[in-house]
């Protein structure tokens, strides 16, 4: 959020030596205005997973691309035997539990969608 533009206001109209925490720069403040006040506002709307299963693969990989129709451009097939457990205290941190094939590698795909 922060690389988005988060915190634009407090680096145009706050001087670091007046600010919160570490008076040399305002990077604190950012990532404290951030915790407190955007975060809480936030929410993961939808969770996608797709696997690749396959024994040649030399180790299970979590795969990273830049948009959703990569993702589909693929030969990965959606799952849809995995559950999530969300935590109570912070809405963006949740566990994805899913079970693998014995015997087998897999590279995953995870779709996070996160409403605000």
């Amino acid at each position: 959020m922060i690389a988005d533009g988060a915190g634009r206001s407090i680096v145009k109209y706050v001087n670091a030596s007046d600010s919160y925490g570490d008076k040399s720069t305002l990077e604190d403040d950012i990532k404290q205005y951030v915790e407190v006040n955007l975060l809480k506002l936030m929410g993961i709307e939808e969770v996608r997973v797709w696997t690749n299963k396959s024994k040649t693969i030399v180790e299970s990989q979590l795969l990273t691309t830049d948009s959703l129709s990569n993702i589909l451009n693929t030969t990965f097939v959606e799952e849809k035997s995995f559950r999530l457990e969300f935590d109570t205290n912070n809405p963006l941190n949740v566990r994805l539990i899913y079970n693998k094939r014995p015997g087998f590698r897999h590279q995953f795909y995870v779709y996070v969608k996160i409403s605000s």
